[in-house]
């Protein structure tokens, strides 16, 4: 299975959006591609898990949305719940799920794409094994995962002020380092990345 990966430093939504979709002929804008590989990109139409949670997953949603392709919004119903609020887009808010498609659910066998969007550090490392080699394979596209982004800090800087939870008991500031540099480092690590 042939994967085209990359780390997003930027939470710059053409480029994600225009890193993901092979327009056609009649669409004159082109796409960047990220690999040689034309069985890598996706095409309009393709579904693509955004793994959150937060407002970056709304934003690249809706980016996607207006590139053609279908974004599946993968976060807690309390967030999705949130999202409605902001979204002004029912289609986002009825797509959207709380784990990887089943068997008999929209978009099952149709996801093309993965993109870690978490602007916090929630994402433990463990999530990119979990989604990228799903027990049941069935429910990427019959290619596989085309396309695999992980968007992550631009530096190593970490906030100094104290979180809302500054609360001793309650505050994650000094393991925020930890889960980015373990959650960066397993992506690398991750086959995906040398699939490419």
């Amino acid at each position: 299975m042939k994967f085209c990966t990359s780390i997003l430093l930027l939470p710059i939504l053409g480029t994600v959006t225009e890193a993901f979709v092979t327009r056609g002929a009649q669409n004159p804008r082109a796409a960047l591609s990220l690999s040689a590989s034309s069985s890598s990109q996706l095409n309009e139409g393709d579904a693509v898990l955004l793994v959150g949670p937060g407002f970056l997953q709304l934003n690249i949603a809706k980016a996607a949305k207006a590139a053609g392709l279908n974004p599946i919004i993968v976060a807690p119903q309390k967030n999705i719940d949130s999202f409605v609020q902001y979204a002004n887009d029912e289609d986002l808010i009825n797509d959207a799920i709380i784990g990887i498609p089943d068997p008999g659910e929209p978009y099952y066998g149709e996801i093309g794409g993965v993109v870690y969007c978490a602007e916090d550090a929630v994402l433990p490392d463990s999530i990119i094994g979990t989604v990228l080699d799903w027990k049941d394979r069935d429910v990427f596209c019959p290619d596989g995962v085309k396309r695999a982004i992980a968007c992550i800090p631009i530096s190593g800087k970490i906030n100094k002020e104290k979180s809302m939870g500054w609360v001793p008991i309650f505050n994650n500031d000094k393991k925020e380092k930890d889960v980015w540099t373990k959650f960066t480092k397993t992506y690398k690590g991750h086959p995906v990345m040398n699939d490419g």
